[in-house]
């Protein structure tokens, strides 16, 4: 929860480095991995990166930041599979 790039969560402090096409990126890279790990939770995150790349604050001149761009996706990432292998429902008798 807390890579939501929203408020002062750790997502939100990392979108400040992050220009409008890598918060793009970010969130088609949740729409895959939630998809591919059956992760709805990561759809959050993709609001939160879809919110943050059409904030009127956004500076237009900002370099591309692919470093932030590429760790994100990987935290993403990583976050889906472990997520992916937590067992869910109730535990059998």
């Amino acid at each position: 929860m807390n890579l939501i790039p929203v408020w002062t969560l750790d997502g939100g402090q990392a979108m400040v480095a992050v220009n409008r096409a890598g918060r793009i990126g970010i969130a088609i890279a949740g729409v895959l991995f939630a998809a591919f790990f059956s992760q709805p939770l990561l759809l959050l995150v993709v609001a939160g990166a879809v919110y943050r790349a059409f904030e009127k604050d956004l500076a237009s001149d900002m370099a591309p930041s692919y470093g932030v761009t590429a760790y994100f996706v990987t935290l993403l990432a990583a976050l889906g599979y472990l997520a992916s292998l937590a067992p869910l429902g109730t535990p059998a008798h």
